[in-house]
């Protein structure tokens, strides 16, 4: 199915869901295995190399039979000296002479053995890296469940990789074998200064410089763009793409030494959650990993750290911008069974949406249909919420645009005078995707909302700017809208601005409107 077409009336969404999240798992762990395998290629031939260095230093390191045999015969022949010009003070013969080890020569052994013990170590770690990730792609076949289990036990999988810490040991690995290659490059270095070669050890200490400066500028220069670009046009500076894990290591370590100094300067520290520990499943009669990861999604299944929700979300991040991965997702949240977890979600994720969502679910309606009531506008109330945290992030998005902008009448037709933002669009968007029908009704909604000075906020305002702005709406609907406005009081001076310049924009509107017809009849 093409990311850009509609999925069929009769496709299951929880398949689409399932199928995205397949794509980007495969995406994602053939890029790892990748890098891993290329890393792995690497270091076997670089440990081939510094091997033959770790013999050489393993030579010095150790007394030679040769050299000791030389002393020997040296002591003898003092002695025999000693026989026919006796020496008072000569020193006895010692049968085991030892040999110096020059400090220079054990510091070429550290570098050699120290670096040949990473890279072979990076090389173990990298064999179990592919065997995690192996198991944490493969495909669950032959476990009881629907498609919805499925994408649940593929999050999580992620989230136990990302728990666990296998993408952190992951990127770890390149930062070993660097790490390797700079202490083979230190041996060298003092080698050639120990052999007195040092035109050989300046040019090559030359060379090695560059190499480690160019190693460290590239890892810096992404933490300096992100903290110091800020400041400057993004039109005029190219985004940096030395995108390495030590420099991403780079730049949490400056994060965070950043928070730490404005915690120093300001004394005001946030608090934090601790989280609760997993209940971990236990692996008896289980076959293999797929089976256990079967048994441990049934465990957690209602938790707040691995169920359907948070995989939804998971993958939503990443695709609610593909119109048929929209469409999919707005029919799986659609299921009041998930409803819960995509509270947590907005809980967790999104407190200001929380909050309106936790005043409606204490909404109580009157009337002899009140449950009813109660239950549509809290199951409205959850999608709409769910989408707009999907979609909207601090700018207009048309991802479901149009179901957004429905639910939104439907909440406010349920409940008037309840707290619920409109959703933002541009003026394009609106004039595009949403008939004019329903623009009209929206208008119609935000009137009766100003005139009986009920909650209204910055996204109402902008909703009447933009549509208004298209230029069809009627003179007498704007009139309304005038009115409504004049009357409403808003206590923010933020609103208050919005306000004014809703009104200048209407008179402008109504003036224009209003001026041909009056050339028209003179």
């Amino acid at each position: 199915m093409s990311r850009n077409t509609k999925p069929n009336a009769t496709s299951d969404p929880w398949e689409t869901c399932l199928n995205d999240a397949k794509r980007y798992l495969a995406g994602d762990i053939e890029m790892w295995k990748d890098g891993v395998q290329n890393l792995l290629i690497f270091a076997g031939l670089f440990s081939g190399v510094v091997t033959a260095f770790s013999i050489e230093s393993y030579h010095s390191l150790r007394a030679d039979p040769a050299e000791k045999t030389v002393l020997l015969l040296r002591a003898l022949l003092e002695v025999q000296y000693n026989a026919t010009r006796p020496q008072p003070n000569i020193a006895p013969i010692n049968f085991d002479p030892q040999i110096p080890i020059t400090a220079a020569a054990r510091r070429i052994g550290i570098y050699n053995f120290l670096s040949l013990t990473l890279s072979l170590i990076d090389v173990m770690i990298g064999i179990l890296c592919l065997q995690w990730l192996r198991e944490y792609g493969r495909i669950p076949d032959g476990m009881p469940g629907s498609r919805r289990d499925e994408l649940a036990i593929y999050f999580m999988r992620y989230k136990g990789m990302e728990k666990w810490q296998v993408f952190t040991i992951l990127t770890l690995l390149p930062l070993i074998l660097l790490f390797s290659l700079l202490l083979f490059f230190a041996g060298i270095i003092e080698l050639l200064l120990d052999i007195d070669a040092e035109d050989c050890a300046s040019v090559a200490s030359v060379f090695i410089g560059f190499a480690t400066a160019f190693m460290l500028i590239t890892t810096l220069l992404p933490t300096f763009q992100s903290f110091f670009s800020r400041s400057l046009s993004r039109r005029h500076v190219a985004q940096c793409p030395y995108k390495s894990p030590q420099a991403r290591i780079a730049y949490r370590l400056v994060r965070a030494l950043w928070r730490f100094g404005n915690y120093l300067a300001s004394k005001w520290r946030r608090g934090s959650n601790l989280e609760h520990d997993a209940h971990k499943p236990s692996l008896g009669g289980t076959q293999s990993w797929s089976d256990f990861d079967w048994l441990l999604y049934n465990e957690l299944k209602a938790s707040q750290d691995v169920n359907l929700g948070w995989g939804l979300h998971w993958i939503g991040r990443r695709y609610m911008q593909s119109e048929g991965f929209a469409e999919a997702f707005y029919q799986c949240i659609r299921d009041a069974t998930i409803h819960h977890n995509l509270w947590g979600i907005l809980s967790e994720r999104d407190p200001r949406r929380w909050e309106v969502m936790e005043k409606a679910l204490s909404w109580r309606a009157v009337g002899a249909d009140a449950l009813q009531v109660e239950d549509k506008y809290k199951r409205d109330m959850t999608i709409f919420q769910t989408l707009a945290h999907m979609t909207e992030r601090d700018q207009p998005s048309t991802a479901c645009l149009d179901k957004r902008v429905k639910l939104f009448l439907k909440i406010k037709r349920l409940r008037p005078d309840g707290e619920v933002d409109c959703p933002v669009a541009s003026s394009f968007d609106w004039e595009n995707l949403i008939s004019d029908e329903t623009r009209q009704s929206v208008l119609e909604v935000l009137i009766k909302t100003l005139q009986q000075g009920r909650e209204c906020n910055a996204t109402h305002i902008s909703a009447i700017d933009r549509i208004i702005a298209l230029k069809r709406t009627p003179i007498a609907k704007l009139n309304s809208i005038q009115e409504a406005l004049e009357g409403w009081k808003p206590k923010e001076i933020s609103l208050q601005v919005d306000k004014m310049t809703l009104l200048n924009h209407i008179r402008t509107l109504t003036a224009s409107t209003v001026r041909p017809h009056i050339l028209g009849d003179t």
